[in-house]
């Protein structure tokens, strides 16, 4: 307990002397990862013939922030709500808007595979993270690969019990189908590059927050603990992962041989940024969506 309460003396000692200048460029690098977020989905629908603005885009995603880390969904939540709010802004079918956040979803882990496999030629990871990560690789290919062959046919069922609820409309001949963006290939190559994007900005905003800490570790090694902590975050069912989230990092830097000290700082300053800032600018977004009105009308989508 007490060399607990020395290593957080230490980290917030190291946060009020670090490089300001390299905080404020893992701010901007964080900020720019959420516009990559918000382009990707004017991508992918523009790809199928819808034009979503990206400022209507960007105001569904940081909803989607904003809930997540608030609610304990597990992203779901958030996910629901990003669809929700672009099918009502542009008169299109729900299932079809959640068909794309899948796409996206599964694009994406397809980029941490990538990763994976990058970050493993470089042999940053002890046998324990090697195997830990093979695992995690496995499963993310064999669900790929089950999603992609009963991913509609489970969809579709689901939607034809929900709308004889009354809960949404559906018509299946509206509706963009996941089997048929995930067999487009140049659609794919995209949402796989978007998907290593947005991940390699998650390793530059810890680089940076690094730097400021006066933490030596290349970037390659940062790349390998965003894969680990994306890992962890997707385990995460508490609200933003308070809690799961903060432990696991630290510990995967402790891991790859970042200070105690130095870890619990680094992983302090990345949650006051992914957490406190995107729950910030979460809540702006809502505000640019209508405030409690929009939020009423998403919930009765």
């Amino acid at each position: 307990m007490g060399a607990t309460l020395a290593w957080l003396r230490n980290a917030l000692a190291l946060i009020s002397a670090s490089n300001k200048v390299h905080v404020s460029a893992a701010v901007a690098v964080y900020i720019a990862s959420t516009l990559v977020y918000a382009l990707r989905t004017v991508i992918v629908m523009h790809w199928q013939g819808v034009h979503v603005s990206l400022r209507d885009s960007y105001i569904a995603y940081l909803m989607n922030m904003f809930v997540n880390n608030i609610t304990p969904s597990a992203r779901a939540g958030g996910e629901l709500v990003r669809a929700a709010f672009i099918a009502r802004r542009y008169g299109l079918s729900l299932p079809s808007v959640i068909n794309v956040v899948a796409f996206e979803r599964a694009t994406e882990a397809i980029g941490i595979v990538v990763l994976v496999v990058f970050t493993a030629l470089y042999g940053i990871y002890d046998l324990k993270s090697s195997e830990y990560l093979a695992a995690i690789s496995a499963a993310i290919f064999l669900a790929l690969l089950i999603i992609y062959r009963y991913w509609d046919r489970l969809f579709h069922a689901a939607m034809v019990r929900l709308e004889r609820r009354g809960w949404l409309r559906y018509d299946s001949s509206e509706t963009l189908w996941f089997s048929d963006m995930l067999s487009n290939k140049v659609l794919l190559a995209i949402g796989v590059l978007f998907g290593v994007m947005v991940w390699f900005l998650d390793a530059l905003r810890l680089y940076f927050i690094g730097k400021a800490l006066g933490v030596e570790m290349d970037l390659v090694r940062y790349i390998g603990v965003s894969v680990l902590y994306a890992g962890i975050g997707l385990l995460a069912v508490t609200p933003g992962g308070l809690g799961i989230v903060e432990g696991g990092l630290t510990a995967v830097l402790v891991a790859l041989g970042v200070s105690p000290g130095d870890a619990i700082a680094v992983t302090l300053i990345e949650r006051l940024i992914s957490y406190g800032l995107g729950t910030l600018l979460g809540a702006m977004g809502l505000v640019a969506a209508g405030g409690m009105k929009a939020w009423k009308a998403l919930r009765s989508q």
